[in-house]
């Protein structure tokens, strides 16, 4: 938890984490009209944030903010169906709490913001629980970052359908 954030703002909470020791990843829909972002370490220490970079089709913003955070690495590689991976957020404003699972699929799936509702953007799916709070939160495979959190499915007619935004996805939106 030494990279996670709490992303706060006017109309809720999500999860973060540090890209680089002054910037942070979350999903766009986490900061989506918010006039005020304040993000809050494992130590209570709070800083402000402001957007410097966002992508809708991914759901991503990246964040600049004066405190300084431990960066995470991203993997790199072929991520296998069956991989065991943790994610990590503030489900339900429980604070940094972490769910284990398991890597269901990897595939393409149209975005939460598609105009055109074309399967474009790839996911990892998987059964590690993501709640309201997680989105944002860095899924991990071992001490690597494979995605980010970003949906899971509506509990009243699915169970453990749960999706994190690729690394590869990720990158790209970094590398622009």
């Amino acid at each position: 938890f030494e990279s996670v954030v709490i992303v706060k703002t006017e109309s809720g909470l999500g999860s973060g984490f540090y890209i680089s020791k002054d910037e942070i990843i979350t999903n766009y829909h986490v900061i989506e009209k918010a006039s005020n972002i304040v993000v809050e370490d494992k130590n209570k220490k709070r800083s402000s944030a402001v957007v410097i970079k966002k992508d809708l089709k991914r759901d991503l913003a990246l964040l600049k903010t004066n405190s300084l955070g431990k960066s995470v690495s991203f993997y790199s590689g072929s991520i296998q169906q069956g991989s065991e991976v943790d994610a990590l957020g503030h489900p339900k404003g429980r604070k940094f709490s972490l769910t284990k699972g398991w890597i269901s699929a990897v595939r393409k799936e149209s975005s939460v913001y598609s105009a055109t509702g074309q399967n474009d953007v790839l996911f990892i799916q998987t059964d590690a629980a993501i709640n309201s709070g997680n989105s944002g939160g860095p899924l991990f495979y071992k001490d690597k970052v494979v995605g980010v959190n970003t949906q899971g499915l509506h509990k009243d007619s699915t169970e453990g359908m749960n999706f994190a935004v690729h690394f590869s996805e990720v990158n790209q939106f970094l590398s622009k």
